[in-house]
């Protein structure tokens, strides 16, 4: 972090940064990586419907929307996940890569499954498993949590989705 400081390398910088604010979130100190994703400009200033929130200026690393719907997942609050994760959803003008389209999608499902929408969860997963190659970047699935591999096969199990999805995300949890 401080090599790219010296050095004027913004963006890998703030890679640096939100890689570390994210460490901090999946150690359980959500306070610790909110104040550190503040001070490091992740604030959530950034999480509004404007260029910052854009994945086509983070093709690498998250933008503060992402860490922000994290954050506000493990500190218990659906609500404030949903308008972060809205905000990015309504700047994504392009086709996302597929290691992005990914990550929002889980994302998406871990709000919905926070918010008790099993239905539509279990749609954004089919869809999700069935159309996009996921063997290919089980690493998306895995860092996201060891507990969401868990919750999505319920999930698929619960709303009677095809064999074909729990397969898939059973392939990809065997690794």
């Amino acid at each position: 972090r401080r090599w790219a400081q010296r050095r004027g390398f913004e963006r890998l910088r703030r890679l640096v940064e939100g890689g570390q604010a994210r460490l901090l979130l999946a150690a359980g100190s959500p306070a610790e990586a909110g104040a550190w994703a503040t001070k490091s400009g992740l604030s959530q200033d950034g999480v509004s419907p404007r260029p910052t929130t854009d994945l086509l200026f983070g093709l690498r690393g998250s933008v503060p929307a992402m860490f922000w719907v994290r954050f506000w997942l493990a500190s218990g609050h659906p609500g404030r996940a949903r308008t972060a994760l809205n905000a990015l959803l309504t700047v994504k003008p392009h086709r996302l890569h597929v290691p992005q389209r990914i990550e929002v999608d889980l994302l998406n499902l871990r709000v919905m499954l926070a918010e008790g929408r099993i239905d539509p969860a279990a749609a954004l997963l089919s869809a999700l498993v069935l159309e996009v190659p996921v063997e290919d970047f089980r690493a998306t699935f895995l860092i996201e949590a060891p507990k969401l591999m868990a919750d999505l096969r319920a999930v698929a199990g619960a709303a009677g989705t095809a064999g074909l999805v729990i397969a898939r995300l059973d392939a990809i949890a065997a690794g």
